[in-house]
């Protein structure tokens, strides 16, 4: 699921998964690149992540996502949550 702002130039992805027996497969990398490829040149792309979900951590890292906050309101002190963004590049 995606929205966006009134600008039109940031875009909040939610609900964004894998199903297990697809993972590993480089299917969330081929989607948030197809993405990218749609949004506007300087667009950002917002998400928020689980820190216990370390494979869509290490994905979104390696995307070039930089962590902007941290939200502490889940119940156990170990678990938190990111949020992260994403500025698209300038197109070829």
């Amino acid at each position: 699921h995606i929205t966006t702002d009134e600008s039109s130039r940031v875009f909040y992805l939610m609900g964004f998964g894998i199903l297990p027996e697809f993972r590993r497969k480089g299917y969330a990398r081929a989607a948030l690149r197809a993405l990218y490829g749609r949004l506007a040149s300087g667009s950002r792309l917002l998400l928020q992540v689980s820190t216990e979900n370390s494979p869509a951590f290490r994905l979104y890292e390696s995307e070039g996502f930089q962590i902007h906050s941290r939200l502490d309101y889940f119940s156990s002190p170990s678990s938190a949550s990111v949020n992260a963004s994403f500025s698209v590049p300038p197109k070829e």
